[in-house]
């Protein structure tokens, strides 16, 4: 509940807000970028292993949909760096004594 008050209060448009009512998109995501790691054991860093996790994110990539809302993105990035969707930088609520 929280985290859709917070979209709300962002200003985060309906269209974009349909996509993140759910953790279905990056549950999938990653179901598929296991299936395609499950086998691999021998990576001995961290790093073996992200750039495994990044061949298979880029396997999958010409097969994924764009989520709803796509198009509002940039807005959401300036709505999280700012606290605002307009740009504006957010103002501070004064606590009366």
């Amino acid at each position: 509940m929280e985290e859709t008050l917070t979209l709300q209060r962002l200003g985060v448009p309906e269209l974009l807000r349909v996509s993140f009512r759910t953790t279905n998109v990056v549950e999938s995501i990653m179901a598929r970028v296991e299936a395609r790691t499950a086998k691999v054991n021998h990576c001995r860093t961290s790093d073996q292993k992200q750039r495994w996790c990044a061949a298979a994110l880029l396997q999958l990539e010409p097969r994924l949909r764009k989520g709803k809302g796509f198009r509002y993105l940039p807005q959401l990035e300036v709505a999280l760096r700012t606290g605002r969707t307009d740009g504006s930088p957010r103002r501070r609520e004064s606590v009366s004594h």
